[in-house]
C-alpha cells in the first residue's frame, strides 16, 4: 500500500523546485515543502565507498562542473564538492554541498507531512549490487517509514526494498508489452513514465498500482494527463502548476472521486 500520508492525487516536486534551486539539495527539497507541495521526489548515487547520496547523474559534470563520476569519489571528499549548478545559476548557489542521504532524512524527519519518492539509479545499483544499495538505503531511510516510496527504473533493486517492507515504484523507459509484463510482475504501487513517452490517444495499462508522470512544465499538459488517468503529476516547479486553477480544480475533482470510491 502507499503510505497513508500520501494523497490521492497530487503534485510532485521532481528533485524539489529544480527550477528555481539546484536540484536534489536541501534546499531545493525544503523550498517545495515551504510552497505546500508535500510530495517530493529525489535521486540517490553511491560514492565509492557506498555512501548514498543525492544526484541523479552518475556523473559530477552537469551539476558541479567536475568530471569525476560518483562511484569514483570517497565519501570522505564530499566536502569539496560543489553542486551549486554553476552553468545554470552562476554564482548565485556556489557552495552548495552534495546531500547525503543521512542528512536529507534528518531534515525530513520533523516534517510527518511530507511523503518522499526516493529513486535508486541504476548506475549505482550496478556498481554496489541490488541487495547491497538497497540495504544500505533501508538502514538511513527507516526514520521516514510510513511516508517514502523507493523508485528505480531496475527492478532488481525494487525487489530488494519490497522485501524490506517498502512500498515501490516502477520507473518505466517506454511502453511496451516488455514493460507492462515487467509491471504485471513486480505489481507497484506506482508506475511512472515520461510525457514524452505518452503519446496522444494512448491509454494506461489497468493494474493494481497509481501513475505518475514527469516532466511537466505546462498546465495544459498536466490537465491532459490527469484526464487520461495519471494521479501525480511531477514538475521541477510544480508551484506553478499548483498557481493554475483548472490543475487545482481537476486534482481536487479527481481526489474527492477516490474518496467516495474507497
Amino acid at each position: 500500500m502507499l503510505p497513508a500520508k500520501m494523497p490521492a492525487r497530487g503534485l510532485v516536486a521532481h528533485r524539489g523546485l529544480a527550477a528555481s534551486y539546484p536540484e536534489n539539495c536541501a534546499r531545493a527539497l525544503l523550498a517545495a515543502v515551504e510552497s505546500g507541495i508535500n510530495i517530493v521526489e529525489f535521486d540517490l548515487q553511491c560514492t565509492a565507498d557506498g555512501v548514498p547520496v543525492l544526484l541523479h547523474d552518475e556523473s559530477l559534470q552537469r551539476t558541479a562542473g567536475d568530471e569525476r563520476l560518483i562511484t569514483a569519489v570517497d565519501s570522505g571528499a564530499l566536502d569539496t564538492v560543489d553542486v551549486g549548478y554553476a552553468e545554470r545559476f552562476g554564482a548565485a548557489f556556489a557552495g552548495m554541498p552534495l546531500e547525503r542521504l543521512a542528512d536529507m532524512v534528518e531534515a525530513l524527519a520533523d516534517r510527518p507531512e511530507v511523503v518522499s519518492l526516493v529513486e535508486l539509479k541504476s548506475q549505482s545499483v550496478r556498481y554496489l549490487g541490488a541487495e547491497v544499495f538497497a540495504a544500505s538505503v533501508d538502514r538511513l531511510l527507516q526514520p521516514l517509514a510510513g511516508r517514502a516510496i523507493v523508485i528505480s527504473f531496475c527492478s532488481d533493486v525494487l525487489g530488494a526494498a519490497r522485501k524490506a517492507g517498502w512500498p515501490i515504484g516502477y520507473c518505466l523507459t517506454a511502453f511496451d508489452a516488455e514493460a507492462r509484463a515487467r509491471c504485471e510482475r513486480l505489481e507497484p504501487q506506482l508506475v511512472l513514465f515520461d510525457e514524452r513517452d505518452f503519446k496522444a490517444g494512448a491509454s494506461l495499462w489497468s493494474g493494481p498500482w497509481r501513475y505518475g508522470c514527469w516532466e511537466i512544465t505546462e498546465p495544459e499538459r498536466a490537465l491532459e494527463l490527469l484526464d487520461a488517468g495519471v494521479d501525480y503529476i511531477e514538475s521541477m516547479a510544480p508551484e506553478v502548476l499548483a498557481r493554475d486553477a483548472g490543475v487545482v480544480h481537476r486534482l481536487m475533482c479527481q481526489r474527492l472521486r477516490c474518496q467516495r470510491l474507497r
